[in-house]
């Protein structure tokens, strides 16, 4: 603290406006990491002043409010803390900065969470995994999605629970963890079975995905057919697509086919399901395919 004390000092007489904020906010931090978070609060409302007085120092700003919004967390100024929040969020989303809005609608997803609106809270997460989406960032939409299955779990919703599943199974394949995508889509399985005549093909499909990529294969269309039976076309589209990228190609059925099965017409619909098995348990496989979901 001494330090960073002197360095502010330093920043002053040379009148390093921004080396002030940034002093400033690692001051605050030093305070609420020792407990004392009205002090943080003052180190960081300062560094505020600091940086509004210079131009491109959104992002340090948006970082203060969120940092503001946590040392009001701490003392149970509930709804000063979720005004900082969005503050910050309005902030990250001005600027494009991706990075900065994730974090601050997850936070303010866990907010929610904690005052039990769970909708509210849904609604911040989802935006938050758009965002990770558009960028890429399967780590980060990795932690959202976990975080999503808290709630589903927590009002014991077994369809949401499902899909949540399904969903943390595909970001676990493109990220390259396979055994962690078969476990997850077994799950899912698992939990759509509960309600669906095939259970019993389903649950077995999914035991043998482990390690195998046909496996995983079969899997996945056995949770398309069920999804499918749901009246969930896309999402059916969806799972054959990924269990197709594991096969030798990828075009196992003809544009009609695929435009019927999105569209839900039902005998078009089993022709594409009937083309995806077929494809599925007769091409060979030459190695894994990148799955894309």
């Amino acid at each position: 603290q001494r330090f960073l004390n002197d360095a502010l000092s330093i920043d002053g007489e040379v009148g390093d406006v921004e080396a002030q904020g940034t002093a400033l906010m690692n001051l605050g931090a030093l305070d609420a990491f020792n407990g004392d978070e009205q002090a943080a609060l003052n180190n960081y409302f300062r560094g505020l002043s600091a940086y509004a007085q210079i131009q491109a120092t959104e992002i340090d700003q948006g970082a203060l409010w969120l940092k503001i919004g946590d040392a009001f967390a701490a003392q149970q100024e509930d709804w000063r803390a979720f005004d900082a929040y969005q503050r910050a969020l309005a902030i990250f989303q001005g600027i494009a900065h991706a990075q900065g809005e994730t974090q601050a609608l997850f936070i303010i997803g866990k907010f929610y969470q904690e005052k039990g609106d769970f909708s509210s809270a849904l609604d911040a997460y989802g935006q938050a995994r758009r965002v990770c989406r558009e960028r890429g960032d399967l780590a980060e939409e990795l932690i959202v999605l976990k975080q999503m299955f808290t709630i589903d779990a927590a009002v014991s919703d077994s369809s949401r629970q499902a899909a949540t599943l399904t969903d943390i199974g595909g970001v676990y394949a493109q990220m390259g963890y396979a055994n962690d995508a078969h476990l997850a889509f077994m799950r899912a399985l698992m939990l759509h079975g509960a309600a669906a005549s095939d259970w019993d093909d389903a649950h077995v499909a999914a035991h043998s995905a482990i390690g195998d990529p046909g496996g995983l294969s079969r899997a996945l269309l056995a949770l398309a057919e069920i999804t499918l039976r749901r009246g969930e076309a896309g999402k059916a589209l969806t799972l054959l697509q990924t269990a197709a990228q594991l096969q030798e190609g990828s075009e196992f059925w003809n544009g009609r086919e695929q435009y019927q099965l999105l569209s839900g017409e039902t005998h078009w619909r089993q022709g594409a399901l009937a083309s995806a098995r077929h494809f599925i348990e007769s091409a060979p496989i030459s190695g894994r395919r990148s799955l894309l979901f």
